[in-house]
């Protein structure tokens, strides 16, 4: 087997903005393309928010702990998300909480997206999506920057 035997393989974690975010997508597609009435529409985003918490933990205990409450009412749930939380979830779930049993593995896989999801506004992240979009709110800073210093 060679060098095979000494590999050692990286934990991964997904990132859990990016998890939350197809989640709340898959909600709001079925709620859009499916007749649901008001308390099932009611029910699905009651319960698409205990998974989202349920993966927002950021202790292993606590994760545990939301886990076992939503299995408590799991026959209560909506067989939507049932089938998307047996299709989809349980597939990767050593991979959405690597992060809680290992303390070197961050909870997002970019650091630098993490910071800025809660400290820009919107427009801002929309601005700067696009290399066009930095330059042209740089441009003008730059500018001022540069005028500046040929006065002084």
């Amino acid at each position: 087997m060679g060098p095979v035997k000494n590999l050692e393989f990286q934990k991964h974690q997904l990132c859990i903005w990016h998890f939350i975010k197809i989640v709340k997508k898959k909600v709001k597609n079925h709620l859009n393309t499916h007749n649901v009435s008001d308390d099932e529409r009611n029910l699905i985003k009651k319960y698409s928010g205990r998974i989202i918490s349920i993966f927002n933990a950021d202790e292993k205990g606590d994760f545990i702990y939301r886990i076992n409450r939503f299995f408590k009412v799991w026959n209560d749930c909506p067989g939507f998300l049932k089938d998307f939380y047996n299709k989809k979830i349980v597939r990767d779930m050593h991979k959405l909480t690597a992060h809680l049993f290992d303390p070197n593995i961050p909870k997002t896989n970019n650091q630098i997206e993490s910071k800025f999801s809660g400290a820009q506004q919107k427009e801002d992240k929309k601005r700067f999506k696009t290399k066009h979009g930095a330059m042209s709110y740089l441009k003008p800073i730059i500018e001022r920057q540069n005028d500046e210093l040929k006065w002084t």
